[in-house]
C-alpha cells in the first residue's frame, strides 16, 4: 500500500505540470554510489528507491540524448524533512567542455516533505548533458536523492520556436603563440536573449564548443605550421552567428618557443625552463590576480607555502587575549570563531592555505594560553585546599 501511495502521488505531480516539459533522461552515471543505492534509482520514477553517493564533489551526470532547452531541476531529496542539501550544476553540449550554470551554490529547503519535488530554477540552458555536483547536506557529506527531473518550463517545446534571431558576429584576434599552441580572444557577441557559447573552427573544422567566455588556447599544434581560425556565437535557441573574421597564425619554431615579437613566454637552458605566462588546466582562463588555475584535483607529496607574520606574537606580553565571554558572545552573534572566515565565505571565495594555517595556529596558541591559565587556577585551588586540610 505504501508503494502504491508513492506512485500515485508521483503520477499526480507529473500530471499537474501541464505548462512544462519534463525531458526523458537517456542515461545517468555517478562518480560515487552505494551498491544498494545506485544512481539509476534517481531516475526510475519510484519514490521508494534512492541514489546515495558520499563525498563533497560527488557528481551525477545526466544524458538527455540530444541538445535540449531546460531551465529547471526538480529533486526529491532523501530526509528533506530534516535537513538541507547543497549542490552545483554544470552543462555541456558534448560531454567534454563544461560550463557552470550561473548563480551561487543551490540549497534545498529543510522541512520539505519527503514526497514532494523541490524546484530549482535557473537561466535557460541549451545542452545535452547536465552534471549535478553534490556538496553534502546539513549533517554530513552524503548526497542522497529519491528522484530527479530536468524540465523546460517554457510553454514552447523548444525555445527556438519563439527566438529566431541569431547573435551578432564576434571579432576574433590572436594574442600570442608558441611552437605548439595559439592563444585566441574575441570581442563578445550580442543577442536579443543572450549569448550562451562559442564554437571555434581550425582550418574550417570544429575545434571545440565553449561556454560564454572570451578567450581560448588551441593546443597540440605542429611547430612552424600555419593555421586558420574563425569563431561563431550561438544562443540558447541554437541560433548561430555568421563566421567571424578569419585569422591566420603560424606557430613558432620549436627552438625558440616564443611569439612573433620575440617576447618569449618560454625561457631556459639545459638545466631549467621557466614560463612567464599564466597557466589554466582543465579550464579556459585564469582569474585576475592568479598565475595558475586548475579545475580538478591536484596530487603531490608536499606543498610549501611561504608565510610571514607567523603567530608567535600570541605568546607576547602585550597580546590581547580575548576572554571566553567575548568569544562566546562572538559565536552567538556570528556563528564562528573571531577572525575566522564563515562557512559561507569559504564556499564563495575558497581559502588560502598559508593564511588558514596561520589562523589555525593562532587559535591553537590561544587555546594553549587558556589551558595554562586554567591549570594555574587549578593549582592555586589545590594549594588552598591542602592548606585547609592542615
Amino acid at each position: 500500500m505504501k508503494n502504491l501511495s508513492f506512485l500515485l502521488l508521483l503520477s499526480c505531480i507529473l500530471w499537474t505540470q501541464t505548462n512544462a516539459q519534463t525531458h526523458q533522461i537517456l542515461s545517468v552515471v555517478a562518480s560515487s554510489q552505494e551498491s544498494q543505492n545506485p544512481i539509476e534509482n534517481s531516475v526510475d520514477n519510484n519514490l521508494n528507491t534512492r541514489w546515495s553517493g558520499q563525498g563533497v564533489g560527488t557528481t551525477a551526470t545526466l544524458d538527455l540524448g540530444s541538445l535540449k532547452n531546460f531551465d529547471q531541476l526538480r529533486i526529491v531529496f532523501y530526509n528533506s524533512d530534516q535537513r538541507w542539501a547543497r549542490f552545483d550544476l554544470e552543462v555541456s553540449e558534448d560531454g567534454i567542455v563544461w560550463s557552470s550554470i550561473p548563480g551561487n551554490t543551490f540549497e534545498s529547503t529543510s522541512g520539505t516533505p519527503i514526497t514532494e519535488f523541490e524546484d530549482f530554477n535557473f537561466t535557460n540552458q541549451y545542452a545535452r548533458y547536465l552534471r549535478y555536483i553534490g556538496q553534502g547536506n546539513q549533517d554530513n557529506d552524503w548526497n542522497s536523492i529519491w528522484e530527479i527531473q530536468v524540465v523546460n518550463t517554457s510553454l514552447d517545446d523548444d525555445i527556438g520556436n519563439s527566438d529566431s534571431q541569431a547573435p551578432s558576429t564576434p571579432t576574433l584576434a590572436s594574442t600570442g603563440q608558441a611552437d605548439i599552441f595559439v592563444d585566441l580572444s574575441w570581442s563578445g557577441a550580442t543577442d536579443n536573449v543572450g549569448v550562451t557559447g562559442y564554437r571555434i573552427y581550425k582550418d574550417n573544422v570544429l575545434e571545440t564548443t565553449l561556454g560564454n567566455v572570451s578567450a581560448y588556447q588551441v593546443t597540440s599544434l605542429t611547430t612552424s605550421t600555419t593555421y586558420t581560425f574563425k569563431i561563431r556565437a550561438f544562443d540558447a535557441a541554437g541560433n548561430e552567428s555568421s563566421d567571424s573574421n578569419t585569422i591566420s597564425v603560424t606557430t613558432n619554431d620549436s627552438s625558440t618557443g616564443g611569439n612573433p615579437n620575440n617576447n618569449y613566454l618560454w625561457t631556459g637552458d639545459s638545466s631549467e625552463v621557466s614560463y612567464s605566462g599564466n597557466v589554466a588546466i582543465g579550464r579556459s582562463s585564469v582569474p585576475t590576480g592568479y598565475k595558475m588555475a586548475v579545475e580538478g584535483k591536484i596530487r603531490t607529496r608536499e606543498v610549501r607555502v611561504d608565510q610571514e607574520n607567523w603567530p608567535d606574537y600570541v605568546f607576547g606580553e602585550d597580546y590581547n587575549l580575548p576572554t571566553l565571554d567575548e568569544i562566546q558572545k562572538h559565536i552567538d552573534e556570528k556563528g564562528h570563531l573571531p577572525n575566522m572566515p564563515s562557512a559561507k565565505e569559504v564556499e564563495t571565495n575558497g581559502m588560502e592555505l598559508g593564511e588558514m594555517d596561520r589562523l589555525l595556529l593562532q587559535k591553537i596558541e590561544e587555546l594553549t594560553l587558556y589551558i595554562l591559565k586554567q591549570d594555574h587556577i587549578i593549582q592555586r585551588l589545590q594549594h588552598e585546599l591542602n592548606a585547609q586540610k592542615q
